[in-house]
């Protein structure tokens, strides 16, 4: 059931022919951060302390499909130090009236492995009307430092928090990418994360109250104590050369909760897994009571479990991204 509807969906998604065309390149705009400064945690908000800077966007020549139009985007990072320029897909509505806007999202991946529901959550997004950006992280894809494995959370403890930060960043920069575009809507744009995507989200929604409807799948806060529910925790302790009461220290600028009370619930659709055992439950219901209680669905799951609900998850995302009653 769930592979005849992913192949379905892929097939219906499948790229057409498109004439030859140039790719094209803009500008836009990241004002100082943090907004708010005076709201919430003022020295954890310092680490995500930047100017205002006007940047530029470079898009690959579009591929046309009957329901979007997609592009390879690349600008610079925030952060300017290994990963220097981030990189993605770009999905834009077709049809869209001369002048109509249309709410926009950065989707954001999880830990590792292929990234094929992200995309396919964009491409249904953008499909439905909703303005869609796949971002690849710090140390994923195109930004995949030589030599090293994808991903930054076994990068060491310092390497892993700032990439952390940095990925945060690039969600708030890539919602500025978004509100660059003729076609999206300024005061429309969220975000969705998935797994580790959730806690960046998580995390950029906090810093950056410009974003607005946000989707946290399978997302969690209190990372000192959720690492603990590892088996390999140990492991990747001693992995990471951290001692368990330096925890708290190490994750207070990373932790979705630091800056959950600079969130409206009312933003905020969460999804999550009862038999969840990467995110336990604890961990959603210790956000979700940072957050203000928002909305909150909850699947007899694990962490994997929730791709046999793929239908109905990216119809939740949808109607809560355009701002429709959701369940």
């Amino acid at each position: 059931m769930r592979t005849t509807f992913l192949a379905a969906l892929i097939l219906t998604c499948a790229l057409a022919p498109l004439a030859d065309a140039d790719p094209t390149t803009h500008t836009a705009h990241s004002p100082k951060l943090p907004i708010l400064p005076d709201i919430g945690p003022k020295e954890a908000l310092k680490v995500y302390r930047s100017p205002a800077e006007t940047f530029q966007v470079h898009l690959s020549t579009p591929k046309v499909t009957r329901t979007y139009i997609q592009y390879e985007v690349s600008f610079p990072s925030i952060r300017q130090n290994r990963w220097k320029t981030v990189t993605g897909l770009y999905f834009e509505p077709v049809g869209l009236k001369p002048g109509a806007k249309v709410p926009g999202a950065v989707v954001v991946h999880h830990l590792g492995g292929r990234f094929d529901a992200e995309v396919i959550l964009a491409q249904h997004l953008a499909s439905n009307g909703v303005a869609a950006f796949f971002l690849e992280l710090p140390n994923y894809g195109k930004r995949r430092i030589k030599g090293t494995k994808q991903g930054f959370v076994r990068l060491g403890a310092d390497v892993a928090s700032e990439a952390f930060q940095q990925a945060a960043l690039d969600v708030i920069r890539s919602a500025d990418f978004l509100r660059s575009r003729p076609e999206v809507a300024n005061d429309q744009v969220g975000a969705v994360g998935i797994s580790l995507g959730a806690f960046v989200t998580a995390v950029a929604r906090g810093v950056d109250p410009r974003l607005r409807r946000t989707v946290l799948l399978l997302g969690g806060g209190g990372l000192d104590t959720m690492i603990h529910s590892f088996k390999e925790s140990k492991a990747l302790l001693d992995h990471l050369g951290v001692k368990p009461e330096e925890l708290g220290a190490i994750f207070k600028n990373v932790d979705p909760i630091t800056f959950a009370s600079r969130v409206h619930p009312s933003d905020v659709l969460m999804v999550n897994g009862l038999k969840d055992k990467i995110v336990p439950p604890q961990a959603t219901k210790n956000l979700w009571n940072a957050l203000g209680r928002p909305q909150i669905k909850w699947y007899d799951a694990d962490h994997f479990g929730l791709l046999n609900h793929l239908p109905e998850v990216l119809d939740m995302t949808l109607k809560h991204l355009a701002g429709r009653s959701t369940f």
